[in-house]
């Protein structure tokens, strides 16, 4: 995985200057001054060395001391950069942290804090004020020897320690912000004694803590405001700074049982990606993680420490998914975030480094499938009834003169006048030789009735609806009203059809599968909300995302074969389907 930094250009950000890195990134060290960090968490020992040796030009080109520095200009920098750990990433750790943090990299500092859920938390007040704070006082001075992290925080003796579970998107921060700055800012203040960081292997926790220790041993502006908190020759994964504060790497699986700096037991452990896109497949290896971090790492925590879970996720059955998700203790217990990249109001998770536009572009560069799993967090469910590979498509041009029934269904959504719902209505057009079902447009949008019904009425002027569907229920018939009023106004006669649904939407839905797979449905590709309607197929039946389209697919599809007089074709398998030891359906 390579992520991407770019360093900041003033070596003394304002105190409203937001900056902040894509992932962890390692420079190469060869590019001019300015060009983007990257990072890769998985390195051999000699590219390690040869890595290191990019950092430190990058170090000595990019992070200068604070020049015309001041005692007082000291102490504010020192006290805010205690309250505020973005800022201090921001001041101290230019080379990896250039754009403006997002509100959700705030929450994640928030976590690692073990600040309380109910109510705004200092830090989570700070994404609203950019980064300023007058709250928690700092402790000043140089080499802040460790204090009681629980008491540091008001934790109350009877207090238990609750972990934090996170999903965020990758070339998001998540690694940069929880197991690299955080840790710095961590062990500059002298705010815990024992600090663990575990990954998928030894070798990628490694890398980790070498990261660490390289900014403590050559980092000018930590050294300035800090002074000397680690000394040369020291093994990178498993190292005591000069404050007396041990840090140590672990790989999946390895012992915790047992481990102490003296007489402290690990009172901060970051776990990051503890899964790849292989072993998350191995349903042995998954309940091993859950296991361990059950069993071992869990009860090898100080009661005043915290524990952090942090990845993407690859998988439902996925260890991490599991304990996002589980109603079972003690993942029940768990706080638990998940984070996506675009926000269910069409924005972007972190604006500034990934803006709405790029991410549509990733989107299509990506696919469907990929771009969800690795940045919404939303790999496709392997209960699913539709594969990628059915996605048929076809050039509009080849319906000319073609002889289509064409029909639409209207799925409106239960709160019919909110703009937060989904609505839907798919046209589809059916040549009966062949028997193929062409989707001609697909509206699946957030918007109010008003929007609905101009829509439909547009879509019967381009392609003549010959029946259009309406969900038939008590509260679907004050529809008609509407519909009535709306084609007084423009003169038009909608050919509308009331449908009584008497099987369950995932039934009905999952009739389309046997369709989908012999090509029998197709789609023009980049067309109206086609895509989108592609989406939610392949992630039907889905615990997060929208079904409306495929449910309004399917009542498009039904009518045009009804009102042809033909034969409704019943689901038959092609070949066997198993998903997770059952049929199809």
């Amino acid at each position: 995985m390579i992520e991407n930094y770019h360093p900041h250009p003033d070596p003394n950000p304002s105190p409203g200057a937001g900056v902040l890195g894509g992932e962890m990134g390692l420079p190469d060290g060869t590019g001019p001054r300015g060009t983007a960090m990257t990072l890769k968490k998985k390195l051999t020992k000699t590219e390690f060395r040869q890595r290191a040796d990019g950092i430190l030009l990058r170090l000595s080109l990019e992070v200068t001391p604070f020049w015309q520095d001041s005692e007082e200009k000291q102490k504010q920098r020192i006290k805010r950069a205690a309250a505020d750990p973005l800022y201090f990433c921001r001041t101290y750790l230019p080379h990896y942290f250039s754009h403006a943090p997002a509100p959700f990299h705030y929450e994640l500092a928030a976590l690692l804090e073990r600040q309380p859920a109910g109510g705004k938390a200092p830090l989570e007040a700070l994404a609203a004020t950019g980064g300023m704070t007058s709250q928690s006082p700092a402790p000043e001075g140089r080499k802040p020897k460790p204090k009681n992290p629980g008491a540091s925080q008001g934790a109350a003796a009877t207090e238990v320690l609750v972990p934090a579970v996170v999903a965020a998107p990758r070339e998001f921060a998540k690694t940069t912000v929880c197991a690299f700055g955080y840790v710095l800012h961590q062990i500059c203040f002298g705010r815990r004694r024992f600090i663990i960081i575990g990954s998928d292997t030894d070798d990628l926790a490694s890398d980790l803590t070498g990261y660490l220790y390289l900014e403590l041993l050559y980092n000018e502006r930590l050294l300035q405001d800090f002074g000397e908190l680690a000394k040369a020759n020291k093994s990178v994964d498993d190292f005591v700074t000069l404050n007396d504060i041990r840090v140590k790497s672990r790989g999946r699986g390895q012992r915790l049982r047992g481990l102490k700096h003296r007489q402290w037991r690990p009172d901060l452990v970051i776990l990051d990606d503890l899964e790849n896109d292989i072993n998350v497949r191995n349903p042995e290896i998954v309940q091993q993680i859950l296991d361990w971090v059950k069993s071992a790492v869990y009860p090898a925590l100080d009661v005043g420490g915290n524990l952090m879970i942090i990845g993407t996720i690859l998988r439902w059955k996925s260890a991490l998914h599991l304990m996002l998700t589980s109603l079972d203790e003690p993942y029940c217990h768990f706080r638990r975030r998940i984070y996506r990249a675009h926000l269910e109001d069409g924005s972007s998770l972190w604006e500034a480094r990934h803006p709405v536009a790029r991410l549509k572009m990733q989107k299509q560069l990506m696919g469907t499938v990929a771009f969800n799993r690795e940045k919404m967090n939303e790999p496709t469910s392997e209960e699913g009834f539709f594969q990628e590979e059915w996605i048929h498509y076809y050039q509009p041009d080849i319906l000319k003169d073609r002889d289509l029934v064409v029909a639409g269904f209207f799925d409106p959504s239960l709160e019919t006048g909110a703009t937060s719902d989904y609505k839907a209505v798919v046209t589809v057009g059916w040549e009966r030789q062949e028997m193929v079902f062409y989707v001609m447009d697909a509206f699946i949008q957030k918007v109010t009735l008003e929007q609905t019904l101009r829509a439909i009425f547009n879509r019967h002027r381009e392609y003549c609806y010959q029946v259009l569907g309406v969900e038939d229920n008590l509260f679907q018939r004050l529809l008609l009203k509407e519909f009535d009023r709306l084609g007084k106004e423009l003169g038009q006669l909608l050919p509308l059809k009331g449908v009584t649904h008497r099987i369950a939407k995932e039934t009905r839905v999952a009739s389309l599968s046997p369709l989908l797979e012999r090509g029998k449905i197709r789609f023009i590709r980049g067309h109206s909300d086609q895509e989108l309607l592609i989406e939610q197929l392949l992630y039907f039946p889905s615990r997060t995302l929208h079904d409306d389209g495929p449910d309004a697919l399917e009542g498009a599809v039904r009518l045009s074969q009804e009102f042809s007089g033909a034969a409704v074709e019943p689901y038959e398998r092609l070949q066997p389907r198993v998903f997770q030891g059952r049929g199809a359906f």
